[in-house]
């Protein structure tokens, strides 16, 4: 049995400590989860305790044997980013939770603390990143290669060959063609078709998507200067 704890009390660690209840309640344990939203001593999802603040959390998990999984809401994504890699950098095992119903080809490249949803597909030779969000019913394609902190709403296909920059949101049902080229830190709108390719750090939407404008604060991918600070910190 995994001892697992996690970072965040929203929205996304609902969802991971539902999904953990549900495909994985005989191998992963969750004791708890840190916050900076809510005292320690509180109830968060799964009426689990708030074990103290992300600081805490940064300062105990490594000297503890368990796990850890960062699941801040995605308006806090480069937050995630920076926990995860101060956790990496303290030796904390990040692993990934593929639901044992998600298809997932032999080949596929998979990095750390991501979460699969039931019913997703991942094709020959996709590279996946870390931090990574893949909900049910979605489709990538053969090789594939995807970045780092990259959601996928629920149905999205990716045709193969494409290449996702990182910190990217993909709205339900979006589809791309094959070979299709995404810059860093963008969001393409539900159900969007994306025909060739996007430039980094924008919105986009439509039938085919196009650029509607930069990514600003507050959007659910982060801004220009939250990746190119995470560049820097060694995760684009």
């Amino acid at each position: 049995m995994r001892r697992l704890r996690v970072f965040g009390a929203g929205i996304n660690a609902a969802k991971i400590v539902d999904l953990i209840a549900w495909q994985f309640a005989d191998t992963v344990e969750v004791k708890g989860i840190y916050d900076d939203r809510r005292p320690a001593g509180a109830k968060g999802p799964g009426n689990l305790p708030i074990l103290g603040t992300v600081a805490q959390g940064l300062d105990e998990v490594p000297r503890h044997d368990v796990d850890a999984f960062v699941a801040l809401g995605t308006k806090a994504s480069a937050k995630s980013c920076e926990i995860f890699l101060a956790l990496r950098a303290a030796g904390a095992s990040l692993p990934s939770l593929i639901a044992p119903s998600a298809h997932i080809s032999p080949s596929v490249r998979l990095g750390m603390n991501n979460l699969v949803f039931p019913g997703f597909f991942f094709g020959c030779e996709v590279e996946l990143g870390h931090l990574c969000w893949a909900h049910g019913g979605t489709v990538v394609e053969h090789h594939t290669k995807i970045g780092h902190n990259v959601l996928f709403g629920a149905a999205a296909v990716i045709g193969s060959f494409s290449a996702l920059g990182s910190h990217s949101f993909f709205g339900n049902g979006v589809v791309t063609v094959p070979e299709a080229r995404i810059g860093c830190g963008t969001l393409v709108g539900t159900g969007s078709l994306v025909a060739r390719e996007l430039p980094p750090h924008v919105i986009a939407y439509g039938h085919p998507a196009r650029a509607i404008r930069p990514v600003r604060a507050g959007d659910e991918v982060p801004v220009e200067e939250d990746v190119k600070r995470l560049a820097e910190l060694g995760l684009l």
